[in-house]
Order: C-alpha cells, then structure tokens, then sequence
C-alpha cells in the first residue's frame, strides 16, 4: 500500500514512484493520488498490464475518459464492462470512434453492441452509418435507433439478418411489411411474437413454430386449433404436445410423429 508515502514533494519523484507502484502492481493504479491517476502513461501501463473484471475508466481523471486511447484500450481489454459510457461525452458523438469500438464487443458478446449504441449521443443514434454498424453485430440494438432509422428498410433488414427478433423494434410501417415478417420468422421463430399484425397469418404461423413451437400461444384462436400449424409444432418439438388439448394426443398422425415415423 502506499498510504504512508508523502506526496508533497516534486512531482517528478512522486511519478517516479507510481510508476513503481503500477510496475509492481497494475491493479495498484486505482490507490494512486488523484492527480497521478490523469497521467496517460501510467494509465495505459497498468491497462496493458492487467486482465480486467470490472471498469478501469471509473477510476481515471475526466481528462482521461476524453482520451481516445486510453479509452479505447479499456474497451479493448474489457468490452463487456461498462467502459464505453464512462467515455466523454465527446467519445460518444464521435463517429468513427463509435463505430471502431463497435466490432470489439462482437469477438465476446454481441449483445453489448446495443449498450454501446444506446449510450452514443442522440445525433449518432440517427446517423445511418453508426446504427448499420451496431445492428450488422447485435440486431437488436434497433431498439436504441431513431424512430427516422427504425423506419428504414435498410437498417431494419441488416437487424433482421442478425437477429430475426429484431423485427420488434422496427417502425409499424416495417412491422407491417409481410416480407420483412416472413424474413424475420425465418430467421427466428420467435419473431412471431413481436408481429400481432400476422399472427393469423398460416403461412408465417408455420414457419414460425417449425423453429420455435412455444410461439404458438402468440397465434390467433383459430391457428392455435389448425391442423397443419399444431402437426408442424409437434414435429418440430414432441415436447409441445404437453401444451395442446387431449384431443390431439389420440389423433393417429400426432401419433406417428411421436413414434419417429
């Protein structure tokens, strides 16, 4: 511990010496003075030094969180951490800074790509190129876009190739939209459940529980009863079975399929 030091004398000497400090210890950065913990160099040499588990940047200067490097390197070395909205608010509305850090948290979780987005400043949420980039990683970060960007094809079908489930944050208009559904569907069966507008619909109610047979609560009364939807269920998954009425366990081709014919 270095409590004990004083730290009134030149400043050149106490950096000497929290360089020591974080030499010895990276994890040590954090007890330093406030004032040496704004220096980049020590910061950056206890980041590349250590596995991180939890932020670093809460620890930092405000200097620092405005300092592109450092910030990025604690992104880097842990993306799944809340690093990015302990960044300036500069960092968040710097464009290619965004969407540089966008494809870290893809090599870990993918999911983190929506956290990022959704603490980036409200001009770069409505900016095409940032939102194409976090939706391309993680579909559903559509739900932090613009209402502008939620309503374009374009993006909205980058999220759905991603993740079919992000057919729920799109626009009514898009939501609407029978080919963007049929896509999303196909893509995750779950999907069905964000698109009240054809949930009676058959075609897509089948490719729907042929992925994923638990949506058929989300279908119309009269689907959740058709023959063809409740066999596809059943074949998808025989566990479903449990879920609809007697009736069904004693019809002959429910009966095949449970027998693997």
């Amino acid at each position: 511990m270095i409590v004990d030091v004083d730290f009134s004398g030149e400043r050149e000497k106490m950096l000497a010496y929290c360089h020591e400090v974080v030499d010895n210890n990276p994890e040590h950065f954090k007890h330093l003075p406030s004032q040496y913990r704004g220096d980049k160099d020590l910061a950056l040499k206890s980041l590349r030094a250590q596995s991180l588990r939890s932020s670093f940047l809460v620890h930092i200067s405000d200097g620092l969180c405005d300092d592109e490097d450092v910030v990025f390197e604690a992104i880097s070395k842990c993306p799944l951490s809340d690093e990015f909205e302990f960044a300036s608010s500069r960092l968040k509305d710097d464009k290619q800074f965004v969407i540089k850090c966008m494809p870290v948290c893809s090599q870990w979780e993918g999911w983190y790509a929506r956290k990022y987005l959704g603490a980036a400043s409200a001009r770069l949420r409505d900016d095409k190129d940032v939102v194409l980039s976090a939706v391309k990683i993680c579909g559903s970060a559509l739900q932090c876009a613009s209402a502008r960007l939620k309503d374009d094809e374009e993006v909205v079908t980058s999220a759905i190739i991603q993740s079919g489930e992000a057919i729920t944050y799109a626009s009514d208009r898009l939501k609407n939209s029978r080919d963007l559904v049929l896509q999303a569907v196909s893509n995750a069966g779950i999907a069905f459940a964000g698109v009240p507008s054809f949930q009676d619909d058959k075609e897509i109610a089948l490719i729907a529980v042929q992925s994923c047979g638990t949506v058929i609560r989300y279908a119309s009364q009269r689907l959740q009863e058709d023959r063809d939807v409740v066999l596809a269920m059943i074949k998808s998954n025989p566990d479903m079975l449990l879920r609809v009425s007697d009736d069904w366990k004693e019809d002959p081709e429910v009966m095949d399929i449970l027998r693997g014919k």
